[in-house]
Parts: C-alpha cells; structure tokens; sequence
C-alpha cells in the first residue's frame, strides 16, 4: 500500500511536540508551586511549634517556682532555681517579677509573672519566641521569621 504525502500535514509532528512539552511545563510547574507552598507551610508550623513549646516550658518553670515561694520581694534573688539558662530576675517594686529564659539557637521567652501575697492573686504570662535572643542576654532580637506564642494563667 503506498501513502501518497500531502503538503498540508507538514509541521504536525513539531506542532504536537511543542503542545506535549507545553503541557508537561505547565504540569511540572504546578507541581513545583505547591511544592514551594508545602515547604513554607512546613517550616512555618515547625518555628510556631518551636515558640509554643518554649513558652511552654517556661511557664512551668515558673508556675512550679510560685509553688516553691520564689516570687515574694525577699526571696526572688537569693534563690537557686533552675529555669534552663535565664537572665536576672527584675522585680518592679509592685508585684511583678519578670524574667528571659534562653534556650538552644535563638529560642527564647519572656516570663512575667504578677504575684500579690497580700490576696490570693497570681498572673503568669509566658511568651516565647523562635529567634528572639540576642548578644545581651536578653529576648529582644526582631526578625521578620520570628514568630511568638504566648500561655497565660490567672489565679
């Protein structure tokens, strides 16, 4: 049987390559946007878990050490406590005690607590943060991948 070529059908074959590459592009590119999408998601969740855990822990340092009697204006200096590595306890004269609490990398929190010894009253505020620390010890870096979550108690 003989095929007779027809002068119209050139150019098929590099017509429906071009539209079989265009269409894989585009699918590879989808794919590669949510891929991207996924990524940040991911690592997003990770430095809000890493922030929650953090003032997590440091409020229960700090509620257990209201239990021991570390937040009276005579006791907050003279006591060793553990709270992972901690800066100095500031106390303002009126009840509130606070303090910075650093963990490994750039995690850290905030911790403030209010006690009144003279009623039944204490307030714990923990904030912690993903990368927050700085040189001086304290939490107070800015960073626009810094993320806070924060545990709040009132008793």
């Amino acid at each position: 049987m003989m095929y007779k070529n027809d002068k119209n059908s050139k150019g098929y074959t590099l017509l429906f390559a071009v539209i079989v590459a265009s269409v894989t592009l585009a699918i590879g590119v989808s794919i590669l946007t949510i891929s991207k999408k996924e990524f940040l998601l991911s690592s997003a969740a990770r430095e809000s878990s890493i922030s929650f855990y953090v003032a997590d822990a440091c409020f229960e340092c700090a509620m257990y050490q209201n239990d021991q009697g570390l937040f009276t204006p005579t006791n907050y200096n003279s006591l060793s406590w553990d709270c992972g590595n901690h800066g100095p306890i500031t106390y303002n004269g009126t009840d509130t005690y606070s303090f910075d609490v650093h963990f490994s990398g750039l995690a850290c929190a905030k911790v403030t607590v209010v006690k009144r010894n003279s009623q039944p009253y204490t307030k714990v505020d923990s904030k912690g943060y993903n990368l927050a620390w700085d040189s001086a010890k304290f939490c107070t870096n800015t960073s626009p991948k810094m993320t806070e979550r924060a545990l709040y108690a009132e008793f």
